[in-house]
């Protein structure tokens, strides 16, 4: 399909490479979230050997790699799923509760504290936060209209 009706073909090679490129940056990043579950020991079990070499596994299979390479790579790279999962790991919730429909209490507030941290430490916008969120940006402007209440101690977890 690449280069059949085009003036000038696509090089093949650069292609490959830079797929190369991806599956080692996101590898690294699974890599380096494992190793962060390790050392937080009191409220996740110790990963084996044997799991990150079943992580690697999944990412060699094509069609996973070909999900994950379907996100920004500004995702990938560190910005809203690590705050994502900081925030999870306060709450002691489920990536899909943040995510989700769900309007308790404590969700909400898990919400609010992640618009805040993601507007003031990584470089989204308000509408790639709401994208994320499976929200309207309004939401975000309406969850920044309000205090935060654990910022601080999600931050203050981070570096420990």
């Amino acid at each position: 399909m690449f280069g059949i009706n085009r003036k000038y073909p696509v090089d093949k090679s650069s292609i490959k490479s830079s797929v190369v490129r991806r599956r080692d940056i996101v590898e690294n990043k699974v890599i380096d979230r494992i190793k962060f579950k390790q050392k937080q020991k009191q409220k996740h079990e110790a990963l084996t050997q044997e799991e990150i070499k079943f992580v690697k596994l999944l990412l060699s299979k094509p069609a996973i790699l070909r999900l994950i390479m379907s996100y920004p790579q500004s995702l990938i790279k560190g910005g809203l799923f690590d705050v994502a999962h900081k925030v999870c790991d306060f709450y002691d919730i489920n990536l899909d509760d943040l995510l989700g429909k769900k309007r308790d209490k404590h969700l909400v507030l898990a919400r609010r504290d992640f618009c805040h941290i993601c507007i003031k430490n990584t470089n989204s916008t308000q509408a790639k936060i709401g994208r994320f969120l499976k929200r309207d940006h309004t939401t975000v402007l309406h969850h920044l209209k309000h205090d935060p209440i654990n910022i601080d101690k999600i931050l203050e977890n981070d570096g420990n």
